[in-house]
């Protein structure tokens, strides 16, 4: 019962096998670039972002993801809108 409930209340985000190691560690590195270079004498910053930096990247890829399939618009049809 208590796995039902705590089911409702459980993100829709889909469950991924999780990002190329690259790819997150091309974030991270950007993140750093972007925010602050002094990011880097902090020790282990790489180590610090992995985590946050990777659950960003899952949440973009299903915010994609979940995008719907584009739609075809013909002349006609932007006739009709217009």
């Amino acid at each position: 019962m208590l796995h039902i409930i705590s089911s409702l209340f459980k993100t829709t985000t889909k469950q991924i096998e999780g990002p190329d190691e690259t790819l997150i560690e091309a974030a991270i590195e950007r993140a750093v670039a972007c925010t602050g270079p002094h990011i880097r004498a902090i020790g282990q910053y790489q180590k610090r972002l992995l985590q946050p930096v990777k659950q960003a990247i899952i949440h973009v890829i299903s915010l994609v993801d979940d995008l719907p399939a584009p739609i075809e618009l013909n002349n006609h049809q932007l006739k009709l809108v217009g």
